[in-house]
């Protein structure tokens, strides 16, 4: 596999990759959503007609009102880690100059991409993010319903702890 793809402006970076999705929320869901996005349906439409949760919550743009207490400007390089489908990736990718994204399963990356496709300052990280070897230099770390997870994809014995200590050497003084 090559260790890189373009969707439209975003990059899809797979060095970290190893070949097997770690999570999803079903893969009808999942292959809906993603068809939802490349055949350019409009997504209001979808939910006036489609209730099912997961639907709403992937594609609700509701999501992104969490971002709005948040002073991220142009000046920003922010890390979402656990972007999933990119509901909260959307939004961050209008506030922030860059955003950088880690999502272990392939598909969602791809729902993610092709939702921002007309945006040029979104990288995806596809692997575990216990692997990822990420820039660093980050204003903004994002982790919005992941922690919680911790211990399902982290080997750490303490994977919480592990989590947010590998979470502040991204971060940039003062981030």
């Amino acid at each position: 596999m090559e260790s890189k793809e373009k969707i439209g402006g975003v990059t899809l970076n797979y060095t970290f990759f190893d070949e097997a999705d770690q999570y999803n929320d079903g893969d009808e869901v999942e292959d809906f959503l993603l068809e939802v996005y490349r055949s350019g349906r409009d997504v209001r439409k979808v939910l006036a007609e489609d209730d099912r949760w997961p639907v709403l919550c992937h594609l609700s743009p509701r999501r992104g009102n969490i971002l709005a207490p948040m002073a991220i400007t142009k000046d920003h390089h922010v890390l979402e880690i656990g972007a999933g489908p990119g509901a909260i990736t959307e939004p961050l990718s209008k506030m922030a100059g860059r955003v950088d994204c880690v999502e272990m399963s392939k598909r969602r990356s791809h729902i993610n991409a092709w939702r921002n496709q007309d945006r040029d300052n979104i990288e995806i990280f596809v692997g575990n993010f216990e692997r990822a070897c990420l820039p660093g230099d980050y204003d903004v770390v994002l982790m919005i319903g992941v922690l919680e997870y911790a211990q399902h994809y982290v080997t750490a014995e303490e994977p919480a702890l592990y989590f947010l200590q590998k979470v502040r050497q991204l971060l940039k003084p003062g981030g």
